[in-house]
């Protein structure tokens, strides 16, 4: 920040206090076109950061001690950040570029790397004990409790309702819900949407800008969420004897 732009905060400040104080109208004037002044002169001043930053850049040699020092003070600008990664010593600015970058990684850690085992066919399983499941029912008072204790600060997921809407209309999303996730149940088959997450690139080690330095987190919709807590308790009072 410029000593010129110091200076005209301070008067801008000043002006706003005595504003305050005598409520006079040419004052409020005076504010209002300092105030529209340092506006014009803090994006210059962030125009002009960000240009000579970028001439750093291309003056020194990438991975080089200054190099990297200069991409950490430039990431910890917070929004203004123009990039996110490195890819072959070139920055990227576009963010299709970096989610494409993203995706190329974790898809190539994530898959089989052999074809052939992608199409071998499972065992034929057999059944050891007589006994079997009964039919699992969710009961209308369990997705009233699950709904009403929703966090409502916890993320809503992909194309997700958000949680404080399910935990207010709780009461009356119970039912319709109840008989959603019965049905689920009784079909045996989930709803493929509800398999759709977004993918949250997560930093688990090194560089901020280095891709293989990131691992996928899967953030599932809120209602796939609750489906899988209601099964797993109803399933583990019918579980617990037998496991112990």
């Amino acid at each position: 920040m410029t000593n010129d732009l110091k200076r005209l905060i301070r008067q801008q400040s000043k002006v706003f206090s005595r504003w305050r104080q005598t409520d006079a109208v040419s004052c409020k004037i005076r504010f209002n076109k300092l105030r529209n002044l340092t506006q014009r002169k803090i994006r210059v001043a962030k125009s002009h950061n960000r240009d000579s930053m970028l001439q750093k850049f291309n003056s020194v040699s990438p991975g080089s001690p200054f190099y990297l020092k200069l991409i950490n003070r430039y990431w910890n600008l917070g929004k203004p950040c123009n990039f996110s990664l490195i890819s072959n010593g070139k920055i990227i600015y576009d963010p299709y570029e970096n989610c494409n970058l993203f995706n190329t990684h974790f898809s190539s850690v994530s898959m089989l790397p052999d074809e052939k085992l992608r199409k071998v066919n499972l065992p034929n399983f057999s059944f050891i004990t007589d006994q079997r499941l009964p039919s699992l029912v969710v009961e209308l008072f369990d997705v009233y409790s699950v709904l009403s204790n929703l966090n409502p600060t916890t993320c809503k997921g992909f194309k997700n309702l958000p949680n404080h809407v399910l935990k207010s209309c709780s009461q009356s999303l119970a039912t319709p819900l109840s008989l959603l996730f019965n049905f689920i149940l009784a079909s045996e088959q989930f709803p493929l949407l509800w398999k759709i997450a977004s993918i949250l690139p997560l930093r688990k080690k090194g560089s901020h800008y280095d891709v293989t330095d990131y691992q996928p987190i899967a953030i599932l919709r809120s209602l796939s969420k609750r489906s899988k807590n209601l099964t797993i308790n109803i399933c583990t009072p019918i579980l617990t004897p037998t496991t112990s």
